[in-house]
């Protein structure tokens, strides 16, 4: 037996996602400003989109919970560094 378990929450990362754009461009001035406004940890995800191209993913910090990632990310808001998120659920690597 490998013991009781504390959920799935053990095995997931979370990170906050605050933009995604079309552009490379775009994404590094996005990166630019919200770097001004001091949020730190930021990085930038290249997705393939459905329709072609790509996502530029903008994201920021890894937390062991949800509840890290949203506490987070609703410090952001409150700093008007960001005007809304996405809390992103992600295997440990």
């Amino acid at each position: 037996a490998t013991g009781p378990s504390k959920g799935k929450e053990d095995n997931r990362i979370y990170t906050v996602q605050i933009a995604a754009v079309i552009s490379e461009k775009q994404a590094n001035k996005l990166a630019r400003i919200l770097k001004g406004k001091g949020v730190k940890n930021l990085y930038i995800v290249k997705s393939e989109r459905r329709s072609g191209g790509h996502w530029y993913k903008l994201r920021v910090g890894q937390f062991e919970s949800k509840s890290r990632a949203s506490e987070f990310a609703n410090r952001l808001v409150a700093e008007k560094a960001v005007k809304n998120y996405f809390i992103i659920s992600l295997p440990k690597k």
